[in-house]
């Protein structure tokens, strides 16, 4: 026994599944309702080619939208579906794999789960093994979705299965990148932020090496410079499902797969149990007087995720204003969209929907709030003499204030980026975004009642308010054809561009319901027992 490193690897993998089963059945839902949502939503959309045509020149013309895009194949639904949504489902793949992966490896080490497991008549490898079994699993059921739904809607199945296929390798070939950097970090959340920058640098090197092509008003394609090659995402986008489908493509995720896979083992064998491969930095002997208080905690544990998401919110404002200009002219092209949209009106409208997106910065905020609770953080605090609401205030109070700097931030460098714009219109994008604040707010409001509540049921009601507030807003429920009833559940679909155009009750409700499950939450945490490792 003690000569097989892989002894009991499927009784691993039995448990592994019985534990993820709440967790992966949120994911894979999610992940499939998206490909589900979009899919219909440009069907309904784009009924003609040349409608299609239209809107592929003007997401493609531009090399500022060409970097976040996947290339243009062509003119057809399944082509444009790749172009405007791949990178995103893709990426979406990718995070649920290597956040899966740490969470059973690094993260159970962290807290002592693996110590006990490893006492058990189980292989050093097992652990290892056995999650990787797990996302194989669950990329499977992934990609046999995807391709249904591809399926579902009309679309070539060549094209549906090289698509469904590729985003399920590019899962597992990040699921082995997780798996490498939990030997290489000392903690679960230095594992993450690895695997982070090399799916960051992966998407920068395919978006520069899509941005510096050359786009075929003639072939309707992006011929993208050669070095796309050195990123997994260049790998799938170069298939150019629904067009070329040039399946044997997916050989180079198969080859890095099997170049990857060796090397956690290997790591493994080269590190002490609760240790990685890069030793841990040390910090400073004594806190400063401002972290040794409740609200200098607080701060610290908020900062890095409000710095990110103010970088993306000003990144995401200077593109998008900078090549307003250009979208708007391709826009002209298509009478229907000429003659809804100005050029501020296409800024508002961007400005909006971007800002809606932000909202996942609400939800990661809270569950910050709840990580500290289930890693056993509180606790000490607790104990220093500081109140259940003084706590969760200060994590509220950064939650709320990375609300403000983020969407006020998107407005004004949206306006100042977008080119031939004064003051007024600066002013008014500004305008349209802090108009989002309160239904922020209400999302934070509901997320921190059903906390208050029960913490082991929690988990799964963010991402349900998440998919609920994007899904049934103005952009994804009006292109669904949603009924009211169901839009109107969503704090966005009563936003306004301007203050002028407010209309109706729904926007106060919700503005409301914020403050009031607010402060409902707080109060309720002083009842709650607390969930503590």
């Amino acid at each position: 026994m003690r000569n097989n490193e892989h002894y009991n690897t499927l009784t691993l993998l039995k448990f592994a599944l019985k534990r993820d089963r709440i967790r992966a059945l949120i994911w894979i839902a999610g992940i499939g309702g998206m490909i589900l949502l979009f899919s219909m939503m440009f069907q309904n959309l784009l009924t003609t080619t040349e409608e299609i045509a239209t809107m592929t020149v003007a997401q493609s013309s531009s090399p500022g939208t060409r970097l976040f895009l996947a290339p243009a194949s062509g003119v057809s639904l399944g082509g444009f579906t790749m172009l405007r949504v791949s990178t995103t489902i893709i990426t979406i793949f990718g995070l649920f794999n290597f956040l899966t992966v740490i969470r059973h490896t690094r993260q159970s080490e962290d807290l002592g789960r693996l110590e006990l497991l490893g006492s058990t008549a189980v292989g050093r490898y097992s652990t290892v093994t056995s999650v990787l079994l797990l996302m194989g699993i669950f990329n499977v059921i992934l990609v046999l979705i995807t391709f249904g739904i591809f399926q579902g809607i009309g679309l070539p199945w060549e094209g549906s299965l090289l698509a469904a296929a590729s985003f399920g390798l590019f899962g597992m070939f990040f699921a082995l990148v997780g798996s490498i950097t939990a030997q290489l970090a000392t903690t679960s959340r230095g594992a993450s932020g690895l695997a982070g920058i090399v799916m960051a640098v992966s998407f920068l090197i395919s978006g520069m090496a899509n941005s510096l092509g050359e786009f075929s008003r003639e072939t309707m394609t992006v011929e993208s410079m050669g070095f796309t090659f050195l990123s997994p995402y260049g790998w799938y986008q170069q298939i150019h499902a629904f067009h070329d489908n040039n399946g044997l493509l997916l050989l180079l995720y198969a080859a890095a797969i099997l170049v990857l896979l060796p090397i956690p083992f290997l790591l493994l064998q080269r590190r002490d149990h609760g240790a990685g491969i890069i030793p841990a930095k040390k910090g400073r002997t004594e806190a400063s007087a401002f972290l040794r208080s409740p609200l200098g905690l607080a701060w610290r544990l908020h900062r890095k995720l409000m710095i990110i998401w103010i970088l993306v919110a000003v990144s995401l404002g200077t593109l998008f204003g900078a090549i307003s200009d250009e979208f708007t002219d391709a826009l002209a092209d298509l009478e229907q969209a000429g003659a809804l949209f100005s050029e501020e009106q296409m800024l508002l409208s961007m400005i909006s929907i971007l800002g809606s997106l932000m909202v996942i910065y609400v939800i990661q905020g809270i569950l910050v709030l709840s990580g500290e609770e289930k890693q056993g953080g509180v606790e000490g605090v607790l104990s220093a003499g500081v109140s259940r609401r003084t706590w969760v205030g200060t994590h509220l109070l950064m939650v709320i204030t990375g609300i403000l700097a983020v969407l006020l931030s998107m407005g004004l460098v949206t306006g100042v980026a977008a080119s031939g714009q004064d003051i007024f219109t600066v002013g008014m994008l500004v305008e349209s975004t802090a108009l989002l604040i309160p239904p922020f707010v209400a999302v934070a409001g509901i997320c921190l009642f059903a906390y208050s509540l029960s913490h082991r049921l929690f988990p799964a009601v963010p991402w349900a308010i998440l998919i609920m507030s994007l899904g049934f807003g103005p952009f994804f429920g009006s292109a669904l054809d949603l009924p009211d009833v169901l839009k109107n559940l969503s704090p966005f679909t009563h936003v306004p561009y301007q203050f002028s155009e407010l209309e109706g009750m729904g926007y106060w409700i919700f503005a409301a319901l914020g403050v009031l499950t607010l402060i409902l939450g707080v109060l309720r945490m002083r009842h709650r027992p607390l969930d503590l490792p």
